[in-house]
């Protein structure tokens, strides 16, 4: 005899339950594909971002190995495409807070 114990559900409580959970899946998944900010600067303004931000991300990617693509994308996404208020105050892409 096997120790294995079945549990037996109604099918159509198998069918809610995977409903509610394929419903929870898309939603989230949904929230976490959008970009709120990117869409918000116009494709001109992120080419001067972009542009802004390639000579400094390939020194970086030659003198320590990080992509310049992830650089690059990182202060994009720190800085909303350049229109967060400490990118604009401070020319700090990255949020990262300084004293000195």
């Amino acid at each position: 005899m096997s120790s294995f114990v079945a549990i037996h559900f109604p099918v159509r409580t198998l069918a809610r339950l995977l409903a509610v959970v394929v419903g929870i899946a898309v939603s989230l998944g949904g929230a976490l594909v959008q970009a709120p900010f990117a869409t918000a600067a116009s494709d001109n303004a992120r080419a001067k971002v972009v542009s802004s931000l390639v000579g400094a991300a390939q020194s970086t990617q030659r003198k320590f190995g990080v992509p310049a693509s992830v650089s690059i994308a990182q202060a994009i996404e720190a800085s909303r495409w350049g229109t967060s208020a400490v990118a604009k105050k401070a020319n700090n892409y990255f949020d990262t807070p300084a004293v000195g």
